[in-house]
This record gives structure tokens, sequence and C-alpha cells, in this order.
């Protein structure tokens, strides 16, 4: 295994799968990469510069935690940050790099399903890889 997306909505779950995938590369050596996606809501498009605004405020606050986690491991590790109208579909486009996909078993989206959340339960459903749900 070389490398790992790390899927991060900022959530307790999410982070908690984070953790096991830090864990995962400094045993392996892969390379990590974290990802968060910013939903786009359909009837209000947002300017280009209004979205990068949103990406860099997401990168510091979602990604601060998780980078000082993988630097004490010494995993190496970058940071993504996608703007889609769909958050599954964008991560499953970015899984088509990687060998493994690691999530939380819940985000912090609005209604929560009994055993997945509904990005992960796509996710686990349709990725090119293999996926590993943290609960």
């Amino acid at each position: 295994m070389e490398k790992i997306l790390i899927a991060s909505d900022g959530s307790a779950p999410a982070e908690k799968a984070a953790k096991t995938g830090i864990a995962l590369a400094a045993k392996t050596g892969a390379h990590v990469t974290f990802v968060h996606v910013i939903t786009i809501k359909a009837p209000h498009p947002l300017s280009s510069q209004h979205v990068d605004a949103l990406k860099q405020k997401k990168a510091e606050t979602v990604f601060e935690t998780l980078e000082a986690k993988a630097q004490t491991q010494d995993v190496k590790y970058d940071t993504l940050v996608l703007a889609a109208r769909n958050p599954a579909d964008a991560i499953l486009e970015e899984a088509k790099n990687y060998d493994l996909l690691v999530v939380g078993h819940r985000g912090v989206g609005g209604l929560e399903k009994m055993v997945l959340g509904s990005v992960s339960e796509k996710l686990v459903n349709r990725a090119p890889s293999s996926v590993l749900v943290v609960k």
C-alpha cells in the first residue's frame, strides 16, 4: 500500500477514522492525503473567489488537528480541499488514484442513518479501491 486517502468533514467519526488511517500509514510507510469537500448548494452558485476563500478557511480548521497527528507519527501527507455539489462523488473521483480510502461511519449531516451515513454508504458501494470505515 502506497497511497491512502483520508476523507474528513471535521466530525468526531472522521477524526477517529483519520487517526486510524494515520496509524496504518505509519506502519506501512504509505503517503496520506487528507481530503475535505465543501458542499455547494445548487441554486446558489459561488464565485471562484468565494470558493477559494472557503477552501482556505476549511484547510485551516479541518486539517489542523490531522496534520499534527500525522507529524507526530512521521507520516508524509498532503491536503486537498474540493468544492462540489455532491461530496461522495467528489471523493469517489479522487479515490481512483489511491490504494485505500479511509472514512468515518457517519459525518456532520443533519439526518443520520442507522449504520452508515449517506456519504459513507455511497463510498463503500462505489469506490474503485478498498474502503476502511471506522466506527
